[in-house]
C-alpha cells in the first residue's frame, strides 16, 4: 500500500512538473508572433528591434553570430560570419552592419530582412585606404536603405588617425564622401523627416540630403 501511495505521489509530482515545463518549452520553441500572421525565432539576445524586425546574437564556443528576421516574413538571415560582423542600425526591415571578414578593408553592408538582398555594400573607408582594424564611429540608416556613416581615416599603415570621414549611399547606389574632417565628438544625425543628415565640422553644423 505504501509503495502504491508513493508511486501515485511521484506520478502526480511528475505530471505537475510536466504541466509547468511544457508551456515554457513551447514558448521557447514557438516563433515569436508580431502580427499574428508570421514569426521570428525567440532564441538569441536581442541587439536591435523595431515593430517590423529583430536582430539578435548567439554565442557558440566564444564566437558571436548575428542574425536578422522580419516578422511578417519569418525567415532568418545570418549577418556575416562568426565574430566578423558589427550591427549598427535597424530601420524598418533594413539592417546596417559592418563586415570585418577582411582585417584591412572592412565593408559597410545594408541588407533587407524582408528579402535577404544586399541593398548597398562598400568599403567602410576610402577605396584603397588602410583600415588597421578600425570600425565605423557613427551610423544612421533610413527605411529605404540609404545610409551614412563616419569612419576614422588613416594614411598607409599608420595607426594615427588623420581625420574622420563621412560617407553616404543613397538611392543612386553611389557612395559619396561628404567630409574628411568631421569633428571627433559624436555629431552625425538624421533629421526627423529623414530627408537630410547633419554633422559638425570645425565646430560648425553642416547638412546634406540623404535620399
Amino acid at each position: 500500500m505504501m509503495r502504491r501511495t508513493v508511486s501515485r505521489s511521484l506520478t502526480a509530482m511528475l505530471c505537475a512538473i510536466a504541466l509547468t515545463a511544457v508551456p515554457t518549452l513551447f514558448a521557447l520553441l514557438t516563433p515569436e508572433r508580431a502580427d499574428g500572421r508570421s514569426a521570428c525565432p525567440r532564441w538569441g539576445k536581442t541587439i536591435e528591434r523595431t515593430r517590423e524586425s529583430r536582430v539578435f546574437r548567439t554565442r557558440r564556443e566564444s564566437i558571436d553570430y548575428y542574425f536578422g528576421c522580419a516578422f511578417r516574413v519569418g525567415r532568418t538571415y545570418r549577418l556575416g560570419g562568426g565574430n566578423d560582423a558589427v550591427v549598427y542600425a535597424l530601420a524598418g526591415r533594413m539592417v546596417a552592419y559592418e563586415s570585418l571578414a577582411n582585417p584591412v578593408n572592412q565593408r559597410m553592408v545594408v541588407r533587407s530582412l524582408g528579402t535577404g538582398r544586399v541593398v548597398h555594400q562598400a568599403n567602410s573607408n576610402l577605396e584603397g585606404a588602410f583600415g588597421n582594424g578600425a570600425r565605423a564611429v557613427e551610423v544612421v540608416l533610413k527605411r529605404n536603405g540609404s545610409i551614412a556613416w563616419t569612419y576614422p581615416n588613416r594614411t598607409g599603415e599608420s595607426v594615427e588617425v588623420t581625420g574622420i570621414e563621412l560617407h553616404a549611399i543613397g538611392t543612386s547606389n553611389r557612395r559619396e564622401v561628404l567630409s574628411r574632417n568631421v569633428d571627433p565628438a559624436e555629431s552625425l544625425r538624421l533629421d526627423p523627416g529623414g530627408a537630410t543628415i547633419s554633422w559638425t565640422e570645425g565646430g560648425m553644423t553642416r547638412t546634406a540630403p540623404l535620399r
